[in-house]
């Protein structure tokens, strides 16, 4: 019999590029950004090859970072300008997402170089001392769509990126300058330790702990793939966070990832559990005796 262990990587999602053929976006990095100044995130592309349309979101946490607009738009597509790009606006998109999209003004497909920075995004730190936010590309709200010139579906795949708040040190500094820290105040998901014979289909319960007044957030649960298959997640109908706010990403499951966007769809009532309630089932086929 096996014992189960899985991997809670909180607010990180990461996709690895698969083919030359598909279309790739790529975050950039910033870090030791001083809180209330601006950080500019490039959006590079790769794979943007006979492209006749593009859209997508990208996730951000809110309570790290400010939507403040986008610049840097390239000149290599036609009509690629600030009406682009949506940042929240109170209606469709809420804080913490914003929206891309795209289309070949002439019905032709178009064309750029591997590494291309298609536009940047500017993000105020307005999170404490040492936070950190990912920026990741979701289908939340815009679905993820990449049409060619022949009007075929693109493969999509995606890098992210992060934004670190410059760490205050000395007497009163911030008491955890690691993200991943024994803080017993931080939000907390953990795996339930289940046994399963070579072969067999387990599931692993998650459970949380400060889980208080949430209106958003995104992560990716991870595992040995030499040892385990995914094969499904289900979240609870009830009792649990809103279902209807969910959003999984799947494409890397085969390499051990599964990525999680969670935005609450009645805003005006932030979401609290209890201490230990269960919020997800990851279920595996166990590979290994």
């Amino acid at each position: 019999m096996r014992k189960i262990f899985i991997v809670t990587t909180t607010l990180m999602i990461l996709f690895i590029s698969q083919a030359y053929s598909q279309f790739t976006v790529t975050f950039g990095n910033a870090t030791d950004v001083e809180i209330g100044t601006n950080a500019t995130i490039d959006v590079n592309v790769s794979g943007f090859q006979n492209i006749l349309g593009v859209q997508f979101s990208i996730n951000y946490d809110s309570l790290v970072l400010e939507y403040v607009n986008a610049t840097n738009f390239s000149g290599g597509l036609p009509g690629l300008n600030v009406q682009s790009v949506s940042g929240p606006n109170g209606v469709g998109v809420k804080k913490g997402q914003i929206t891309f999209s795209w289309f070949s003004g002439d019905g032709n497909g178009k064309t750029l170089p591997n590494g291309t920075r298609l536009f940047s995004i500017v993000l105020k730190a307005t999170g404490a001392a040492c936070s950190a936010s990912d920026i990741v590309a979701s289908n939340v709200p815009r679905v993820i769509e990449i049409t060619n010139g022949n009007l075929d579906a693109v493969p999509f795949a995606s890098v992210k990126g992060n934004v670190k708040i410059k760490c205050v040190t000395g007497p009163g500094g911030n008491p955890c300058p690691d993200p991943v820290c024994a803080n017993p105040n931080n939000l907390t998901f953990t795996g339930g330790g289940v046994t399963g014979a070579q072969g067999a289909t387990v599931c692993v319960p998650f459970t949380v702990t400060n889980l208080n007044g949430v209106q958003s957030g995104q992560g990716a649960f991870t595992w040995n793939t030499a040892e385990l298959q995914y094969t499904e997640h289900k979240v609870p109908a009830t009792g649990a966070l809103n279902e209807q706010g969910w959003s999984f990403n799947t494409n890397n499951t085969a390499t051990g990832q599964l990525g999680f966007v969670w935005s609450n769809p009645t805003p005006s009532t932030p979401q609290s559990l209890p201490n230990g309630t269960k919020i997800i089932d990851l279920c595996f086929k166990v590979l290994v005796p």
